[in-house]
């Protein structure tokens, strides 16, 4: 998958891999993330990862997640991880668009699948 095409997701609100074969890891993805950034697993849905630019920005959107769950998640990348389905919400700030793109590249390097939109609209790259 070109780097173009990666490009070309990413400005997207949301993307949503499905696996074309085998299902998914998500311990396996959680450990990527692990080393991507700045990441924590959200305490109200442990399928949710938040990854953020910098340290202080994640312990800051950490702890907004474990004082108030129902307002919702920063605009940062964040990523839900399910064997069937992984939503992907890239986030097109500087600081954090290599995290999206390094995110989005190994997912796509890791597992052959179907990418559509936040509409269900196919992006999968042509073969």
């Amino acid at each position: 998958m070109g780097a173009a095409h990666v490009d070309e997701l990413l400005r997207h609100d949301q993307l949503v891999f499905k696996p074309d074969g085998k299902p998914f890891d998500p311990e396996a993805v959680a450990k990527f993330i692990e080393g991507l950034g700045y990441s924590f697993r959200d305490e109200t849905d442990p399928a949710t990862f938040v990854v953020s630019p910098d340290e202080e920005s994640r312990d800051v959107f950490q702890a907004r997640r474990r004082e108030s769950p129902e307002d919702g998640f920063p605009h940062v990348l964040l990523i839900e991880a399910h064997p069937k389905e992984i939503s992907v919400w890239p986030s097109v700030l500087e600081e954090v668009l290599p995290l999206s793109r390094r995110f989005v590249e190994w997912l796509l390097a890791t597992y052959k699948c179907r990418v559509t939109d936040e509409q269900g609209r196919e992006l999968t790259a042509p073969a």
